[in-house]
């Protein structure tokens, strides 16, 4: 579990993670769909339309409660949180989040799109979410 924290807001490599388990990566992404089922993690698809070969195929995957992921990966407290590297993973999470549960409960729609150059999210329109510029 602690890896998978340590992925937290990455793109998913199974491979990766596989090799230092020394497991295999189809027994890996089995514990992924578990841990998905379990709505523990969330994985964040690509926006699959090929615009120009922009789009990253692999999904992001988040820890859906930011205070488990804090506790796996060993923090207690605000000033240990805001001294670690991954926390602006950690805020990306928690804030994408929150904003699927927003539009998951105005019974609209979301596709979630991430260019390989910038990420990006495209929301319907909602009256918590601020349109792009």
């Amino acid at each position: 579990m602690r890896m998978l924290a340590a992925v937290h807001g990455q793109i998913w490599n199974a491979s990766q993670i596989a090799s230092s388990m020394g497991l295999s990566y189809q027994t890996i992404n089995t514990y992924l769909d578990y841990l998905e089922g379990a709505f523990l993690l969330r994985r964040l698809p690509p926006f699959l339309p090929n615009i120009r070969k922009r789009l990253v195929k692999s999904p992001k995957v988040y820890w859906r409660d930011s205070g488990l992921l804090h506790a796996l990966l060993n923090v207690g407290d605000e000033r240990t949180l805001l001294a670690r590297p991954w926390v602006g993973a950690s805020w990306e999470g928690y804030v994408i989040e929150q904003l699927l549960a927003a539009v998951a409960s105005s019974g609209k729609g979301c596709d979630a799109c991430r260019f390989a150059h910038m990420g990006s999210l495209n929301l319907p329109s909602h009256p918590l979410i601020l349109p792009a510029r």
